[in-house]
């Protein structure tokens, strides 16, 4: 997995995916559909994991190419990304590029761990217009759920066969919230602590809108005292 860090201040979230499409588009640098998880331009997105995903924060912006294929689109999404950002601000950020591997090692003990951006797809019928956000239950029972798929669909997609050991064993809901597919449809965003038997090291994604950052986990270390699930 190849990352580019770009030190292009300011832009945190989705607000870094739309400053690269704007100036890409206004100064003639226009990147691959792919780039952008889709078919044509304008098309809807592509089936199947997005090769390149975008993370933006105060300071820099992160793109990450996934496999031969999203490595290829972001080595040459990069030199029109630049002179884009060059002709838009007058000078030429800072890059650089770093290396990533995806590991997955399953243990005895449960390690702690946390999504702050975890989004999942429900049917119309299943978000009643956000009512689900209201029913605990109902929510936890959905996102226990999306969780299980998720990490089991990331490990096969790494190369790892780890079903049993990634089962979620138990999840604490942190914060709920919704992100905008469309200009008249959402879908639930929530932070959460799970636990599973497994390590997971590298820059590990689950749920829907990687391409846009969304889904990142992050280590908080060893179920103990302090943190100790309800098994």
């Amino acid at each position: 997995m190849l990352e580019l860090i770009i030190h292009q201040p300011g832009y945190a979230g989705d607000h870094a995916r739309a400053l690269l499409a704007a100036v890409t588009n206004k100064h003639a640098q226009r990147l691959a559909p792919a780039f952008w998880h889709r078919s044509s331009l304008d098309g809807p997105p592509l089936n199947g994991p997005a090769l390149v995903r975008l993370v933006g924060t105060p300071r820099l912006i992160r793109l990450l190419g996934l496999g031969q294929a999203g490595e290829a689109l972001l080595l040459d999404a990069a030199p029109l990304i630049m002179r884009a950002l060059a002709s838009e601000f007058g000078h030429y950020p800072s890059g650089e590029y770093r290396e990533h591997h995806l590991r997955c090692r399953a243990r005895r003990s449960l390690v702690c761990y946390q999504c702050s951006s975890f989004v999942f797809n429900l049917k119309p019928t299943q978000w009643r217009g956000g009512a689900i956000l209201d029913d605990r239950e109902a929510l936890m029972d959905k996102i226990r759920e999306r969780l299980d798929s998720a990490l089991r669909q990331q490990t096969a997609w790494a190369g790892y066969a780890l079903d049993a050991a990634l089962s979620v064993s138990d999840v604490r809901l942190q914060r709920v919230s919704q992100v905008p597919i469309s200009a008249q449809r959402y879908q639930p965003r929530v932070a959460v602590c799970f636990a599973v038997a497994a390590d997971l090291s590298g820059p590990w994604q689950i749920g829907a809108l990687q391409s846009r950052g969304h889904g990142f986990v992050r280590l908080l270390g060893a179920a103990d005292e302090r943190w100790q699930p309800a098994l």
